[in-house]
């Protein structure tokens, strides 16, 4: 089960790569798993980030090393994707016993939740020379950064949810070119697949909607966002005017899936998710990373079947 984990963490950080220069790596946010939560600025020696972290950034390092980008993965040409979809594959495989032999640095964490009323957020991650030697397989390799990342969440668009990141001045392993770049994904809820499979199942969207709301009634984090939980309308209604009402239907839908038969985590991602890319603010048309996501869950399941 962790290397299943662990592969689809990798895979997911596939999707995430945006293969114009400058490039932009989701995976340069992994020092947030190291964050404890204070919602304040943390700053946190290299030597003392966790195994998450550290996996993260050994995936990233060695996705920039093997130059594998999802123009490779979706081309037509099948041996150039074929070998980009092997290559992730092994890094995968090869994070189980991936480590690191010595860090040095400092990683600067600072949240900013000032519209959080709005259902956004951001967090900054600031690399103050940070330098790893690590090993992967067989090899002994490297990894440099120096500068801000910064991730912006957003639940109250059209979508489900977008995340979008951005970097200011920034060296990977002393290259420039991914100072100033940015992209993002926005995650849409499938309504159509969805609905379908409820319908099947025998059961009605809007009483789902209604018993939801129903569990979410005084939570205080719901009022600190702005939502009135008073009565499942209210909630309902709270979350229409922030075009959020999606995310309760997708809490409605994970909780009804979560206990049907034939359906887990993964076909649940499939079925209600579809994700696009945007690089600098412009949906990339071209990039279908609904299919690329629902061919690295297919990967996972012949992984999953073999341990």
């Amino acid at each position: 089960m962790k290397k299943l984990i662990t592969i689809l963490a990798m895979l997911m950080m596939v999707l995430s790569i945006h293969a114009s220069d400058p490039v932009v790596l989701f995976g340069l946010l992994s020092p947030t798993a190291s964050y404890s939560g204070s919602m304040e600025s943390e700053s946190i020696d290299a030597d003392f980030l966790n195994h998450d972290t550290i996996t993260g950034l050994i995936a990233t390092a060695e996705l920039e090393r093997k130059d594998i980008t999802i123009e490779k993965l979706l081309s037509d040409k099948i041996f150039t994707s074929s070998k980009a979809l092997i290559d992730a594959g092994m890094i995968g495989l090869s994070l189980e016993d991936a480590g690191a032999i010595g860090t040095d640095g400092t990683v600067i964490i600072t949240p900013d939740m000032s519209s959080m009323s709005s259902l956004e957020g951001s967090i900054t991650v600031e690399y103050d020379d940070f330098k790893m030697l690590y090993s992967i397989g067989a090899r002994t390799e490297s990894i440099t950064l120096d500068g801000k990342v910064t991730v912006s969440i957003n639940l109250s668009d059209e979508s489900l949810l977008y995340l979008s990141v951005r970097t200011d001045d920034f060296l990977f392993n002393g290259d420039s070119s991914y100072s100033n770049s940015s992209a993002g994904i926005r995650i849409f809820f499938e309504y159509d697949k969805v609905g379908q499979w409820l319908s099947y199942m025998g059961y009605d969207f809007d009483e789902l909607r209604y018993m939801t709301a129903y569990m979410l009634l005084d939570i205080p984090e719901l009022q600190e966002a702005g939502i009135d939980a008073t009565s499942p309308e209210t909630v309902i209604f709270s979350l229409e005017e922030i075009k959020a009402l999606d995310i309760l239907d997708a809490v409605a839908f994970a909780l009804t899936a979560d206990s049907a038969e034939g359906i887990d985590t993964m076909r649940m991602a499939s079925m209600a998710l579809k994700p696009v890319l945007y690089i600098d603010e412009k949906e990339a048309e071209d990039i279908n990373l609904k299919a690329l996501m629902d061919t690295a869950l297919d990967v996972a399941y012949v992984f999953s079947d073999m341990m």
